[in-house]
C-alpha cells in the first residue's frame, strides 16, 4: 500500500517521525493534538496504477489497484486528506455498518 496523508500545519505543527515510523498516526494526533474527527468520508474505486506505483508496489503488469480517498473533518473544517493506492490482488475490504437504535417501531 502507498499512503499519502495531508494535514494542515496550522493544526498539527509538529509530527514525531520517530513515533510515526512504528506507531499509529491517529493515536499520535489524538495524544498530542486532541484530534477527534467528527465525520469521515471515504471513497473506493478501481484504478490502473502508474508506472511508479507499479514499481513501488512490485506489481506484475496490468494488475488493478484500489484508490481509497479519505476526507476527515472537525466540524466543517477538512482536517485530513489521505490517498491510498492498494494492491487489488492482496487486500480484502470488509465493512460493518452500525445503525443507531431507534426508540420507535420500524415499518
Amino acid at each position: 500500500m502507498i499512503e499519502t496523508t495531508h494535514l494542515p500545519c496550522e493544526r498539527f505543527p509538529r509530527l514525531d517521525i520517530e513515533y510515526l515510523s512504528h506507531g499509529s498516526l491517529y493515536r499520535f494526533l489524538r495524544r498530542k493534538y486532541n484530534f477527534h474527527a467528527d465525520r469521515t468520508h471515504e471513497t473506493l474505486r478501481a484504478i490502473m496504477p502508474t508506472q511508479e506505483e507499479k514499481a513501488l508496489l512490485q506489481l506484475p503488469s496490468n494488475t488493478p489497484c484500489v484508490l481509497l480517498e479519505r476526507f476527515s473533518y472537525e466540524g466543517d473544517i477538512l482536517i485530513e486528506y489521505t490517498k491510498s493506492i492498494i494492491r487489488g490482488d492482496k487486500y480484502i475490504f470488509h465493512v460493518d455498518l452500525s445503525h443507531p437504535t431507534s426508540g420507535g417501531n420500524e415499518t
